[in-house]
């Protein structure tokens, strides 16, 4: 799979049995819940694709939400969060300007 991570995304958070449609993804421009601790369904916007990835790996093992992310046509889901996540580690241990995280 291919991913720009320097596009926009939008960051999703459901819960774990569901599966968000490209309708459940609010636009950048709406009002949006605070995604860092998720209750219920909220979405976040993100200036790149790259930091709604950090976020949910981050995020991902305090609480019983799954995340989702919507990328131009694209939605990825928790396993494809995964493997960007994976991707981006191995490209920062190769490229001393990006960050470590």
């Amino acid at each position: 799979m291919q991913l720009d991570m320097s596009a926009p995304a939008i960051l999703l958070w459901v819960e774990k049995d569901k599966t968000p449609s490209a309708s459940d993804f609010v636009s950048p421009e709406a009002p949006v819940e605070d995604a860092s601790i998720p209750h219920g369904t909220s979405s976040s916007p993100y200036w790149v694709l790259e930091d709604a990835v950090d976020h949910a790996i981050e995020v991902m093992r305090d609480h019983n939400k799954a995340p989702w992310i919507k990328t131009g046509d694209k939605i990825l889901g928790p396993n494809e969060i995964q493997q960007a996540y994976s991707g981006l580690k191995a490209l920062r241990m190769f490229n001393p300007d990006r960050s470590q995280k």
